[in-house]
Protein backbone atom coordinates (compact mmCIF):
# COMPACT_ATOMS: atom_id res chain seq x y z
CA UNK A 1 0.00 0.00 0.00
CA UNK A 2 1.59 3.01 -0.62
CA UNK A 3 1.48 6.16 1.51
CA UNK A 4 -0.62 9.60 0.60
CA UNK A 5 3.00 10.95 0.90
CA UNK A 6 6.30 10.72 0.29
CA UNK A 7 8.97 10.61 3.14
CA UNK A 8 11.56 13.45 3.24
CA UNK A 9 15.31 12.90 3.11
CA UNK A 10 16.68 12.10 6.06
CA UNK A 11 19.97 11.20 7.22
CA UNK A 12 20.68 9.48 10.42
CA UNK A 13 23.88 9.79 12.39
CA UNK A 14 25.18 7.14 15.47
CA UNK A 15 26.84 9.55 18.24
CA UNK A 16 30.25 7.38 18.70
CA UNK A 17 29.91 8.30 22.41
CA UNK A 18 26.43 7.75 23.59
CA UNK A 19 25.47 5.27 20.59
CA UNK A 20 22.03 7.70 20.08
CA UNK A 21 21.15 8.16 16.62
CA UNK A 22 20.00 11.57 15.22
CA UNK A 23 17.82 12.47 12.05
CA UNK A 24 17.90 15.32 10.47
CA UNK A 25 15.92 16.50 7.89
CA UNK A 26 15.98 18.23 4.74
CA UNK A 27 12.90 20.63 3.97
CA UNK A 28 11.82 21.65 0.45
CA UNK A 29 13.70 24.80 0.05
CA UNK A 30 17.11 22.37 0.97
CA UNK A 31 17.80 23.34 4.14
CA UNK A 32 17.98 21.11 7.51
CA UNK A 33 16.13 20.72 10.19
CA UNK A 34 15.30 18.34 13.25
CA UNK A 35 11.84 17.71 12.35
CA UNK A 36 9.84 16.85 9.00
CA UNK A 37 8.41 19.81 7.61
CA UNK A 38 5.60 17.65 5.84
CA UNK A 39 3.66 14.86 6.33
CA UNK A 40 4.61 11.25 5.79
CA UNK A 41 4.44 7.58 7.07
CA UNK A 42 7.01 6.92 9.44
CA UNK A 43 6.77 3.36 9.45
CA UNK A 44 6.64 3.00 5.42
CA UNK A 45 9.05 1.21 4.03
CA UNK A 46 11.05 -0.22 0.73
CA UNK A 47 9.21 -3.71 0.05
CA UNK A 48 10.27 -5.61 -2.66
CA UNK A 49 7.78 -7.69 -4.31
CA UNK A 50 7.28 -9.57 -8.19
CA UNK A 51 6.60 -6.23 -9.61
CA UNK A 52 9.16 -4.26 -8.25
CA UNK A 53 10.13 -2.13 -5.17
CA UNK A 54 7.41 0.17 -3.51
CA UNK A 55 7.97 2.39 -0.57
CA UNK A 56 4.71 2.20 1.48
CA UNK A 57 2.81 -0.28 3.97
CA UNK A 58 2.77 -4.38 3.04
CA UNK A 59 -0.42 -6.18 4.48
CA UNK A 60 -1.18 -9.96 4.03
CA UNK A 61 -4.83 -10.75 3.50
CA UNK A 62 -6.56 -14.25 3.99
CA UNK A 63 -9.36 -14.67 2.62
CA UNK A 64 -12.38 -17.40 1.99
CA UNK A 65 -14.39 -17.01 -1.83
CA UNK A 66 -17.60 -18.91 -2.62
CA UNK A 67 -18.77 -20.22 -5.62
CA UNK A 68 -20.08 -16.96 -6.88
CA UNK A 69 -19.34 -13.06 -7.68
CA UNK A 70 -18.61 -11.23 -5.10
CA UNK A 71 -18.43 -13.96 -2.38
CA UNK A 72 -15.05 -12.86 -0.59
CA UNK A 73 -14.81 -12.67 2.67
CA UNK A 74 -11.69 -11.18 4.62
CA UNK A 75 -10.41 -13.87 7.25
CA UNK A 76 -7.33 -11.22 8.85
CA UNK A 77 -5.41 -8.20 7.65
CA UNK A 78 -1.94 -8.38 8.77
CA UNK A 79 0.82 -6.05 8.59
CA UNK A 80 4.21 -6.84 7.42
CA UNK A 81 6.18 -5.15 10.46
CA UNK A 82 9.06 -4.80 7.73
CA UNK A 83 10.80 -5.76 4.69
CA UNK A 84 11.39 -9.74 3.75
CA UNK A 85 8.72 -10.71 6.35
CA UNK A 86 6.08 -11.32 4.26
CA UNK A 87 6.10 -15.32 3.95
CA UNK A 88 6.36 -15.08 7.96
CA UNK A 89 3.24 -12.75 8.47
CA UNK A 90 1.19 -15.01 5.99
CA UNK A 91 2.16 -18.03 7.83
CA UNK A 92 1.52 -16.62 10.89
CA UNK A 93 -2.10 -15.65 9.75
CA UNK A 94 -2.49 -19.03 8.01
CA UNK A 95 -2.25 -21.09 11.15
CA UNK A 96 -4.36 -18.35 12.90
CA UNK A 97 -7.25 -18.93 10.53
CA UNK A 98 -6.51 -22.69 10.12
CA UNK A 99 -6.79 -22.52 14.01
CA UNK A 100 -10.09 -21.03 13.49
CA UNK A 101 -11.06 -23.13 10.54
CA UNK A 102 -9.88 -26.72 11.71
CA UNK A 103 -10.59 -28.97 9.31
CA UNK A 104 -13.17 -26.38 7.10
CA UNK A 105 -9.49 -25.11 5.59
CA UNK A 106 -8.09 -27.73 3.38
CA UNK A 107 -5.84 -25.72 0.97
CA UNK A 108 -3.94 -22.28 0.49
CA UNK A 109 -3.58 -20.47 -3.18
CA UNK A 110 -0.62 -17.88 -2.34
CA UNK A 111 1.17 -15.48 -4.90
CA UNK A 112 5.05 -16.60 -4.02
CA UNK A 113 6.05 -15.29 -1.45
CA UNK A 114 5.88 -18.55 0.51
CA UNK A 115 9.75 -21.03 0.29
CA UNK A 116 10.49 -24.21 1.36
CA UNK A 117 10.22 -23.94 4.89
CA UNK A 118 6.95 -21.81 5.02
CA UNK A 119 5.52 -24.84 2.75
CA UNK A 120 6.79 -27.23 4.35
CA UNK A 121 5.28 -26.28 8.05
CA UNK A 122 2.17 -25.61 6.47
CA UNK A 123 1.70 -28.60 4.85
CA UNK A 124 3.56 -31.11 7.36
CA UNK A 125 1.85 -29.08 10.89
CA UNK A 126 -1.38 -28.01 9.59
CA UNK A 127 -2.19 -30.82 6.61
CA UNK A 128 -2.56 -28.13 4.19
CA UNK A 129 -2.50 -28.59 0.13
CA UNK A 130 -0.54 -25.45 -0.68
CA UNK A 131 -0.70 -24.03 -4.21
CA UNK A 132 2.43 -21.59 -4.80
CA UNK A 133 4.09 -19.74 -7.38
CA UNK A 134 7.93 -21.50 -8.49
CA UNK A 135 10.42 -19.67 -7.79
CA UNK A 136 13.40 -19.61 -10.22
CA UNK A 137 16.95 -20.67 -9.14
CA UNK A 138 20.04 -18.74 -8.90
CA UNK A 139 21.73 -22.22 -9.19
CA UNK A 140 21.42 -24.57 -11.86
CA UNK A 141 18.54 -26.39 -13.02
CA UNK A 142 17.21 -28.95 -10.84
CA UNK A 143 15.25 -32.01 -12.19
CA UNK A 144 13.68 -34.78 -10.73
CA UNK A 145 12.35 -37.99 -12.71
CA UNK A 146 9.00 -38.86 -12.54
CA UNK A 147 8.76 -41.42 -14.52
CA UNK A 148 6.29 -41.80 -17.64
CA UNK A 149 2.41 -41.76 -18.47
CA UNK A 150 1.09 -43.42 -20.86
CA UNK A 151 -2.78 -43.09 -22.63
CA UNK A 152 -4.35 -44.40 -25.36
CA UNK A 153 -5.20 -42.03 -28.10
CA UNK A 154 -7.26 -42.58 -31.78
CA UNK A 155 -3.56 -44.02 -33.26
CA UNK A 156 -3.13 -46.08 -30.75
CA UNK A 157 -1.15 -46.17 -26.73
CA UNK A 158 1.03 -42.49 -26.21
CA UNK A 159 3.67 -42.41 -23.64
CA UNK A 160 5.39 -39.19 -22.04
CA UNK A 161 8.38 -39.41 -19.98
CA UNK A 162 8.00 -36.59 -17.21
CA UNK A 163 10.43 -35.10 -14.70
CA UNK A 164 10.11 -31.80 -12.79
CA UNK A 165 12.14 -29.26 -13.53
CA UNK A 166 12.48 -26.53 -11.04
CA UNK A 167 9.45 -27.36 -9.54
CA UNK A 168 7.26 -27.36 -12.88
CA UNK A 169 6.12 -30.56 -14.86
CA UNK A 170 8.23 -31.17 -18.24
CA UNK A 171 7.77 -33.70 -20.88
CA UNK A 172 11.76 -34.93 -21.58
CA UNK A 173 12.80 -36.63 -24.60
CA UNK A 174 16.30 -36.91 -26.70
CA UNK A 175 16.47 -33.95 -29.79
CA UNK A 176 18.14 -35.26 -32.55
CA UNK A 177 21.76 -34.62 -31.23
CA UNK A 178 20.83 -37.47 -28.64
CA UNK A 179 20.65 -34.27 -25.69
Amino acid sequence: MRPLYRPPTATRTKNPTTGKTTITYLADDGTETDKPTRRFDPDAAEHHGHTGSVHGQNYVGTYVRGPGHHQRVVLSVDRVPRPGLEADTAVTALTRVRNAAGTGMQAVVYDGALRGTHLDHLMRTHGLVVINKTHGSRKATRWFTLGTWEHTTPDGPCTHTLAAVDGAVTETGLDDAGD
